[in-house]
């Protein structure tokens, strides 16, 4: 009995001790074979396999460190795509690297390691780490090998390992590897002592793979061993690569992952790189890409690393399995979950529609990509017998993938919705806890209400008198962008806005007239860069210059409607009217507020209670369902950099309220809506609140909208203390409305 009490107690302390994270990559419990962030959402990697040296490039100074490219590499991948870098510790002894490129004092590995190297290093990974960038870590090349001593690891090859190590596992975007090629250098047994070194020095528990030369045997892989992930070479052509890599897949029979690093034969070109990264994804595996080494890579192939792994992360992937029978390998793949959601990727098909076969009866939302271009273009498909087409959209190239979600119907809704008033009722008798509610309204200050299975429990200050909602309006503006989407106005959110607005045509000559490719989501994510140098969707610029186009372009020139209209066209039929706003709806139809709304608390109420309903007011789909969803659950990667605020040249336009770049997008960033998401430090915004809480928010939070799904309750308030840029206090006010369900 204490045999098994003492095994107890020292499992447990294992489990303590290999506690990630917040925000760590780690094994997806539910589905050991992808990857997800600790506490977040499954993360699609594909990027960069090159440069191998990035650790040494430049000349060596007299420190050890060195005077390289590197920051320009990272800025590269952050602005343009790529959210990982595959780099080496050791490269010299043996390995492709010179004498020089190990991280020992004086390159000699009796002095041990040299601070100033590992602090450089250091200063990398950071931000690495604050940009959502993997650290994929090999300790050593090919064929490197510092101590030559068999099958054992000498005490000073230990300690150089646990240096290593305890210097770097604090970084949450690591996966730690072995060796390139391992067996050129150490047996598996000596392999096998490497890895339970790394692990038992880890207490973070970061995912420990192997490298082998080319095929789809993780030969490092045990059963109870220290190996976990797979980082694969496999040298073959692409006609190739779909069968081998599903081979590999089955042989990993869920225990590890399997990232494809290295192809020699894949051909060093834009195009090749992007057919061979979807061929790898739609096989069940993430891409690395070989000879991709960011300095000398064209920003075409990053973006395209891009919008690949944000498609992906935008769907279940995790959930599905190559589908045979929608497959007509190499030219045409497919991926499928319970006949509920598949991805369809179509090589150079040449006709203007895609037949599919024996696709489950039904209604299905449809989200097509061009892979080459990143335009998305959403559709609904009827599907009433076996076999059936998908048209591709016009703005849809030869190479195209489209995402198929079916329809799940809802069982009887009984959500309830106000009439002319809101239903109140007491906080017991909505099980909610009054002495907290009371403290949120001290803490917070200003006035407000709070909504939950649609009635209203609790309000405090004059909930009824309309107020400036400052930013917190901005999703009003995605909301017209989707209406105007559903409509018929816009093919897709990445039209381009100059043909409503030709004046970007010839703006900023000496950038490529990068306003040209100015899009509609470029707008509703504020990654625009208008009148600074980043090219858009290559930068976050919080900038009020930006939102004044959006709202005008959208009602002037999309709903082509005149300012003194908007209300009574825009949003009295589609908005206030079916909602039965209760208080007058201020639309300023002059000076620079223009459009910018002033609304009651208690009506703000009735616009969260709509997108936590997924868009539904009754029997009414005021907005769709997909849009709905997409709105709190499409963040910006945490890659995409704040603006560096080098000023360009911009149309004369109006802002719509005050200055630029207050505000970074910390990874919580979706359609003008803020997101409880994971952000650069890996802990939550608000961690203490709701993980699925979404919010509108304007001057720092003083007013706003917190909608919570999970528990259905809607917070709305006007001048407020502020609930945003005062992290603290907002996380407090959050983790009391949680708190305050019984």
């Amino acid at each position: 009995m204490l045999k098994f009490l003492l095994s107890c107690f020292l499992s447990a302390c294992w489990v303590l001790a290999d506690a990630p994270l917040p925000g760590q990559i780690i094994a997806d419990p539910e589905h050991p074979s992808w990857l997800m962030r600790h506490g977040g959402e499954p993360i699609f990697i594909c990027g960069p396999g090159d440069p191998e040296g990035f650790l040494y490039r430049g000349e060596e100074k007299p420190d050890g460190t060195r005077d390289g490219d590197q920051t320009q590499i990272l800025r590269k991948l952050e602005e343009h795509g790529g959210n990982c870098l595959y780099l080496q510790a050791v490269r010299s002894h043996g390995g492709d690297g010179t004498a020089d490129q190990n991280p020992f004092l004086d390159h000699d590995p009796a002095k041990g390691v040299n601070p100033a190297i590992l602090n450089q290093w250091e200063s990398w990974f950071q931000e690495m780490d604050d940009h959502g960038i993997l650290i994929y870590f090999l300790f050593y090349d090919d064929s490197s090998l510092v101590w030559k001593s068999g099958d054992e690891v000498t005490r000073q090859e230990e300690s150089f390992i646990r240096t290593l190590v305890r210097r770097f596992k604090h970084h949450r975007h690591l996966i730690w590897v072995l060796a390139e090629e391992s067996e050129e250098a150490f047996s598996q047994k000596r392999a096998e002592a490497l890895g339970r070194i790394i692990a038992g020095e880890d207490d973070h528990g970061h995912l420990i793979g192997n490298h082998h030369h080319s095929g789809t045997t993780f030969e490092s892989y045990s059963t109870n061993g220290p190996f976990n992930h797979y980082a694969m070479q496999l040298n073959i052509p692409l006609n190739e690569v779909f069968p081998q890599t599903r081979d590999a897949i089955a042989k990993s029979n869920g225990r590890y992952q399997v990232l494809y690093a290295e192809n020699t034969d894949t051909p060093q070109t834009v195009e090749a790189w992007r057919h061979h990264a979807w061929t790898v994804a739609m096989s069940g595996a993430m891409p690395m890409l070989l000879g991709m080494d960011v300095s000398s890579t064209p920003v075409d192939a990053l973006r395209q690393c891009r919008i690949l792994s944000d498609f992906f992360e935008d769907t279940p992937f995790q959930r599905m399995h190559p589908a045979p029978s929608l497959s007509r390998p190499p030219t045409r793949l497919a991926l499928a979950d319970d006949d509920t959601s598949m991805i369809v990727w179509t090589l150079d098909f040449d006709s203007e529609d895609i037949p599919l076969q024996d696709l489950p009866k039904g209604s299905y939302d449809l989200l097509w990509l061009d892979p080459i271009t990143g335009r998305r273009v959403e559709a609904v498909l009827e599907v009433n017998t076996s076999s059936t087409s998908l048209i591709k959209p016009s703005g849809i190239g030869r190479e195209s993938v489209v995402y198929l979600q079916k329809h799940v119907s809802r069982p009887n809704d009984s959500t309830v919705y106000p009439g002319e008033h809101w239903d109140r009722t007491t906080p017991a008798e909505s099980g909610m806890r009054e002495d907290l509610l009371k403290q949120i309204t001290q803490l917070a200050g200003g006035r407000g209400c709070i909504i939950r299975n649609g009635h209203l429990v609790y309000s405090w200050g004059d909930i009824q008198r309309p107020g400036d909602l400052a930013s917190a309006s901005k999703p009003l503006y995605s909301h017209l962008l989707f209406r105007a989407l559903e409509e018929g106005l816009l093919e897709s959110a990445d039209d381009k806005v100059a043909a409503f607005r030709p004046c970007l045509n010839d703006l900023n000559p000496d950038l490529g007239y990068k306003d040209r490719d100015l899009t509609f989501r470029h707008l509703a994510f504020q990654t625009a860069s208008f009148g600074y140098r980043e090219h858009p969707g290559e930068a976050y610029d919080y900038n009020d210059h930006t939102m004044g186009l959006f709202w005008d372009v959208l009602v002037e020139d999309v709903f082509r409607t005149p300012w003194s209209e908007a209300r009574a066209r825009l949003f009295e039929p589609k908005l206030t009217g079916p909602l039965q706003f209760e208080d007058n709806f201020d639309f300023p139809e002059n000076g620079r507020t223009r459009g910018r709304p002033k609304m009651s608390p208690r009506d703000f109420a009735r616009f969260g209670w709509l997108y936590l309903n997924e868009g539904r007011w009754r029997n009414q789909a005021v907005i769709s369902a997909r849009h709905a969803r997409m709105a709190a659950r499409d963040p910006l990667p945490l890659g995409i950099p704040r603006t560096r605020a080098e000023e360009a040249g911009r149309c004369a336009t109006r802002s719509i309220g005050g200055g630029g770049n207050q505000a970074d997008h910390q990874g919580g960033y979706s359609w003008l809506w803020w997101l409880n998401t994971l952000s650069r430090d890996g802990r939550r915004w608000w961690p203490d609140a709701p993980e699925d809480m979404f919010c509108a928010l304007g001057h720092c939070g003083q007013r706003g909208v917190a909608i919570l799904p999970s528990q259905q309750i809607v917070m709305s308030w006007n001048d407020a203390k502020e609930l945003h840029c005062n992290r603290d206090l907002g996380n407090h006010v959050f983790q009391l409305l949680k708190e305050s369900v019984r």
